[in-house]
């Protein structure tokens, strides 16, 4: 079955990715930057690059926070999916994750949020896949349907 936006003009089938590593705050600020331009870029509406930039500052923000200060955001179109992947090297998990809920983490990196932005892109986003990484840290995958629109 052909994707109804494969025919688009403006809907590549794939798109990106565009990564962006994360050691300081001033990187998930500017993460936010590079992802809305990413998805205006591909003709997707202001409302979509919006939300998209708001998830990944957040999930940056968390990596800076929470996951040793040090990993990697990336974000991709894949047919009528955006994707936005945090990855980072932080103490990782006590339990297994389900989609950022009461889960604890395995150390501190002095974080001092109360757990709003995980919060905060699962409202955004239509689903979150939160892994932990063998070699430590953690993966998280959001995905949001996207509709397509020329850019004017």
């Amino acid at each position: 079955m052909t994707s109804p936006l494969a025919a688009h003009p403006y809907a590549p089938v794939t798109a990106g990715p565009v990564r962006i590593v994360i050691r300081h705050r001033a990187d998930a600020v500017a993460t936010g930057a590079v992802v809305r331009d990413f998805v205006r870029a591909q003709g997707m509406t202001n409302h979509h690059a919006v939300v998209a930039a708001t998830a990944a500052v957040e999930l940056a923000q968390n990596i800076v926070s929470h996951g040793g200060a040090c990993g990697e955001m990336s974000a991709w179109i894949s047919g009528e999916t955006l994707f936005v992947r945090a990855i980072d090297r932080g103490p990782g998990l006590t339990e297994s994750p389900a989609m950022f809920g009461d889960v604890r983490p395995t150390g501190s990196y002095g974080g001092s949020g109360l757990g709003q932005g995980s919060a905060s892109v699962r409202r955004l986003m239509d689903g979150v896949d939160v892994r932990a990484r063998v070699a430590g840290g953690l993966e998280v995958i959001a995905r949001k349907s996207i509709r397509w629109e020329p850019v004017l």
